[in-house]
């Protein structure tokens, strides 16, 4: 496997896999949650939620690499910007800095997350001050919609 290339599809299998293993693991622990007494959907509706869309997204990674198998493709194009293999590393550093900076600092929801997804977007892109707006504003959106799921029908004190 050269090293500018991306993952081959059988690594894309693998982490379907393991991606899937994780959602299980989300669904099992979560039927132990009690039942909602107050809130409409209870505790376990958030796990269970996540699981499914792990899930999800697994499935996509999952066919994407049985589409290239069968296509005799086995690697995945070069992707732009840094090189592909630093380019994990720096998203996976940007989330440890984000989590950190929400959990051990208090930082706010919506401004830390806004930062993370400019970030990690940027990162993974081809540089531009176009894209970084643009990734922004999805972030700035992306966010605010998410704190606000959270806060109004979840009840999650993000504050």
């Amino acid at each position: 496997m050269n090293s500018d290339t991306g993952p081959s599809a059988l690594v894309d299998l693998a982490l379907a896999g393991a991606a899937i293993l994780l959602a299980v693991v989300l669904v099992v622990g979560s039927s132990s949650l009690p039942p909602p007494r107050y809130e409409p959907m209870g505790s376990a509706a958030l796990p269970q939620i996540l699981a499914g869309l792990i899930v999800l997204f697994a499935g996509w990674i999952g066919a994407g690499a049985v589409r290239r198998r069968k296509a005799g493709g086995n690697e995945m194009p070069s992707m732009p910007g840094l090189q592909s293999r630093y380019k994990g590393i720096a998203v996976f550093a940007t989330l440890i800095v984000y989590v950190l900076a929400l959990d051990v600092f208090r930082a706010s929801f919506v401004p830390a997350t806004t930062l993370f997804v400019t970030i990690s977007a940027h990162l993974l892109s081809k540089p531009d001050w176009r894209k970084a707006l643009a990734f922004f504003a999805f972030g700035l959106l992306l966010s605010s919609l998410i704190f606000f799921a959270l806060t109004r029908f979840f009840y999650v004190d993000l504050g």
